[in-house]
């Protein structure tokens, strides 16, 4: 009888504890707009949270994670606060953990590119869903190379500079980049 007990008050108390990797969230690392932790699941990120240099706008991530249990969460980009039409939003994550998207990535701005680079791996689940007008770029690069040379760096992101030039080329410092997966 006590071994029932045992086992049912530890099931008990497994299901009350929170869940490793369930309680995914997006966070503003602080380089471009104050840091913050967004509230979900319906996370939007408006123009205001970035940088915008001319038709570019730049987000900056602690963590940029979508889970699908017990919701599924989604991250809607938009235009809110912007300076002028936008073209391309191009995102880095800066905090040293895998991207795990597990529900929607939506562009509400009409005809931008969306950029997602995480060098520390980006994995898709079976739930994971995109909805950008443009065209959607995922890499695990260290940085984004913009056509003037400029670079939007993730793994050194003091030392990025943001540009108005149309991305070109996604730069990788290591040999064994991590991988993009699903």
């Amino acid at each position: 009888m006590l071994r029932r007990f045992t086992v049912l008050g530890t099931c008990v108390l497994a299901t009350l504890a929170p869940r490793v990797g369930s309680a995914q969230h997006i966070t503003i690392d602080g380089r471009l707009s104050p840091a913050q932790t967004l509230v979900g699941p319906n996370y939007t990120i408006g123009a205001n949270l970035g940088k915008q240099v001319g038709s570019n706008l730049f987000h900056s991530f602690g963590q940029f994670s979508l889970a699908n249990t017990p919701v599924s969460e989604s991250a809607t980009f938009t235009s809110t606060g912007s300076s002028g039409p936008i073209s391309n939003v191009i995102s880095r994550v800066t905090g040293g953990n895998q991207s795990s998207i597990d529900g929607a990535i939506v562009s509400a701005i009409p005809g931008a590119n969306l950029y997602l680079i995480n060098p520390s791996g980006i994995v898709f689940g079976p739930h994971a869903t995109l909805n950008v007008s443009g065209s959607f770029h995922a890499s695990t690069a260290d940085y984004l190379k913009m056509s003037d040379g400029a670079k939007f760096q993730a793994t050194n992101p003091g030392s990025s500079t943001s540009s108005a030039a149309a991305p070109a080329a996604f730069g990788f410092l290591t040999a064994t980049p991590a991988q993009i997966s699903q």
